[in-house]
C-alpha cells in the first residue's frame, strides 16, 4: 500500500519532468510533433555527417598540398645541386684546359715566333681597359718584337697594328677555356704580322706587306692585300657586301674551313658571287701542298666550301 502510494505521489513529478524535457527540445524545432523529432534528428546526423566530411576533406587537401610544397622544395634542391655539380665540373674543365694551355705555350711561342724567339711581352686581357693598355705598350714597345695576348674574357674591341715596317708579331690567344670574342676587326699593316688561335673575331684586312696567320677560331669576312696562312679554325657567318676571303695578294690554305653559300647557319652569304672566296687579277691561292686552289685572270671565284689541305 505504501508503494503503491509513492508511484502514485512520484508518476505527476515523472511526467512533470517529461514535459519540461519535451516543451525545452521543442523550442528548437519547428515542429514539435513526434515526426518533427525525428526529421530534426535525422538532420542533425546529416549535418554532423557533412562537417566530418567537410573536415576529412579539409585534412586530405593539407596533405595534399604539404606533399607537394615537399615534393617542390626537393625538386629546387635537387636542381641547385645538379646546378652546383655542372658549375664545380666546368670549373674543373676550366683549369683543366688553363693548365695545359699553360704548359703549351712555350711550344706555341716557338711555333708562332720561331724556335727560342724572345718574347718582348704577354699580356692576360679581361676586358677592353686591359686590351687598350696592351695595344698601346705594343705601339710604343719598339720594333723587331714578338708579343703574345691573352684574352680571357668577352668584350668589344677592335685591332691595329698600321705602323708600317716595324716586324712586330703578335700571337693573339683565347686564354683559360674555350674560345672568347673579341667584338671588333683587325687591321694588319705592312711589316707586321699577327697570328691567330683560338679566337672568335669580325673579320679584317691585311694591307700590302702584313701577314695574317691563322691556326684557329673563328672570322667572318677577310681581305687579303697582303699575306695570309689558314692552318686551322674557320671563316664563317659573312652576311655583308665581299666574300668569305677577298684575295688580292697570296693566300695558302693548308687547313681548316672557308663555308660556301649553301653551309646553313654558317653560310657566307655575299651579295655577289664568290662567296667563299674571291681572287682579283693575277692573284692565285694554293693549298699547303702548292697545288692550285683558283687563280684570278681577271676575276675568279666560288660558292663552295673550301677545306684546307697540307
Amino acid at each position: 500500500m505504501k508503494n503503491r502510494t509513492l508511484l502514485v505521489l512520484k508518476a505527476p513529478v515523472i511526467l512533470l519532468m517529461a514535459a519540461l524535457a519535451f516543451s525545452g527540445f521543442a523550442g528548437c524545432v519547428s515542429d514539435p510533433s513526434l515526426e518533427g523529432l525525428v526529421a530534426h534528428v535525422k538532420q542533425k546526423r546529416i549535418e554532423e555527417e557533412e562537417q566530418a566530411e567537410w573536415e576529412r576533406e579539409a585534412a586530405a587537401q593539407r596533405e595534399a598540398e604539404e606533399q607537394e610544397r615537399l615534393e617542390r622544395e626537393a625538386a629546387a634542391q635537387r636542381e641547385a645541386e645538379e646546378k652546383a655539380a655542372a658549375e664545380a665540373a666546368k670549373k674543373e674543365e676550366q683549369e683543366r684546359l688553363a693548365r695545359e694551355r699553360a704548359q703549351m705555350a712555350p711550344r706555341w711561342n716557338d711555333e708562332d715566333f720561331g724556335p727560342g724567339a724572345a718574347i718582348a711581352g704577354t699580356f692576360d686581357v679581361a676586358n677592353a681597359e686591359q686590351w687598350e693598355k696592351a695595344l698601346k705598350a705594343i705601339d710604343t714597345g719598339g720594333d723587331n718584337r714578338n708579343y703574345v695576348i691573352n684574352v680571357t674574357g668577352n668584350f668589344s674591341g677592335g685591332i691595329s697594328f698600321t705602323r708600317v715596317h716595324r716586324k712586330v708579331a703578335v700571337s693573339l690567344r683565347s686564354g683559360g677555356a674555350g674560345e672568347h670574342t673579341l667584338a671588333g676587326s683587325f687591321t694588319v699593316g705592312g711589316g707586321e704580322t699577327l697570328i691567330l688561335r683560338d679566337m672568335v673575331l669580325e673579320g679584317g684586312t691585311v694591307s700590302e706587306g702584313g701577314t695574317l696567320v691563322m691556326k684557329g677560331g673563328k672570322s667572318n669576312r677577310i681581305s687579303v692585300g697582303g699575306t695570309f696562312t689558314m692552318s686551322g679554325g674557320e671563316i664563317s657567318g659573312n652576311t655583308g657586301y665581299g666574300d668569305g676571303v677577298d684575295v688580292s695578294g697570296t693566300f695558302t690554305m693548308s687547313g681548316g674551313t672557308i663555308y660556301g653559300s649553301d653551309a646553313g647557319d654558317k653560310a657566307n652569304k655575299s651579295e655577289r658571287d664568290g662567296a667563299a672566296l674571291y681572287v682579283g687579277n693575277r692573284d692565285k691561292v694554293k693549298y699547303g701542298n702548292g697545288a692550285l686552289i683558283l687563280e684570278g685572270y681577271r676575276v675568279n671565284y666560288t660558292n663552295d666550301t673550301l677545306t684546307g689541305k697540307k
